[in-house]
């Protein structure tokens, strides 16, 4: 066991004190959360403030590995699928992308329904349009309007953790007020290749 002598990541105040800068740090918690999952398909799943803390020269220390995720191959590569279509330029991949994962609507392949969700996914990632409470809620409206004409019957599990964690993240982000690029760490890692996640202990 290692004592970690650090700042609670929420704490702005006094990481600023004491010298690292805020912006660069949260870049690095979107960075290790983002290769973890789309890379390795295995990651820390509790990255609650309280395990995340600021270290001198803008490092990042992450407590308790007690809950971590590892994804299904057949998932992970779903996932990275689904990330591309969300966050890339090919909109008409959404629909594929979102069967592949594991995401079931009433009426299959329904592109409308389909976009929707990439447009919801999308605008709640962008910090401009976040912290927009008209522009938010014109998307919530929407995305409600479209699934009452066509419900999500069922959603993958194993994305629930991997949803946790990018919310998290972006909240933290949002509150800091800082602009990460959410999109672009997330296709920073979905493009590239696949790598074998590391065996844990005693696999």
């Amino acid at each position: 066991m290692e004592f970690i002598d650090g700042i609670k990541i929420t704490n702005f105040e006094a990481i600023a004190a004491a010298g690292p800068d805020i912006h660069t740090l949260l870049r690095t918690v979107g960075e290790v959360y983002m290769e973890s999952m789309l890379r390795f398909g295995y990651f820390q799943a509790d990255p609650h403030p309280g395990n995340l803390f600021a270290l001198p020269g803008n490092c990042l220390a992450l407590l308790d590995f007690g809950l971590c995720k590892r994804f299904t191959p057949e998932f992970s590569i779903a996932f990275r699928t689904l990330a591309r279509a969300i966050f890339g330029d090919g909109p008409e991949d959404i629909v594929e992308g979102l069967r592949e994962s594991g995401f079931k609507y009433k009426k299959e392949h329904d592109s409308e329904a389909a976009l929707a969700m990439r447009e919801a996914f999308r605008a709640f990632s962008n910090p401009d349009i976040y912290r927009d409470r008209c522009l938010i809620d014109a998307v919530n409206d929407r995305l409600t309007a479209i699934e009452k004409k066509n419900p999500m019957v069922d959603m993958p599990g194993e994305i629930a953790l991997a949803m946790r964690v990018m919310g998290l993240f972006l909240g933290l982000a949002f509150t800091a007020g800082s602009n990460v690029d959410f999109g672009e760490l997330i296709l920073k890692y979905a493009d590239e290749p696949q790598a074998e996640p590391a065996q844990a202990a005693g696999a």
